[in-house]
């Protein structure tokens, strides 16, 4: 599966809106179907809807640079880093929704790629 079927697939599976906690973002311009595991680290699950989280631009970009993980039961899990913390994005849009779940749809996401995205960002 491509990108963007991949994509798509996402952003289908969550009803075409943000799975993080409080986000009301359901503007399909502003949304992004996010590899967990990603693309070029892992062959195998490129084109699984269950390696993909539907996010906004915002929650996107900070889960791929590590403000936030998920654990196995799709709770936001807040950086511990001094650098992160200390960003006002962090402060205002991560922080409050620690520990708060997902918007989980009918695919959930593959524990194996969270697991894997853990460890890249060093949760």
């Amino acid at each position: 599966m491509g990108q963007i079927q991949f994509s798509e697939g996402v952003k289908k599976n969550y009803g075409y809106k943000c799975c993080f906690p409080d986000c009301e973002m359901d503007d399909p311009k502003f949304l992004i179907g996010s590899h967990i595991a990603r693309w070029v680290d892992n062959s195998e699950k490129r084109g699984n809807v269950s390696n993909g989280l539907c996010l906004c631009v915002l929650h996107d970009k900070a889960f791929e640079n590590g403000y936030f993980a998920l654990d196995n039961e799709y709770c936001v899990m807040p950086s511990q880093k001094p650098e992160i913390q200390n960003s006002k994005i962090f402060k205002e849009y991560i922080l409050p929704c620690g520990g708060k779940k997902i918007n989980c749809s009918k695919i959930l996401p593959d524990k194996d790629s969270l697991k894997e995205h853990r460890g890249r960002c060093r949760f």
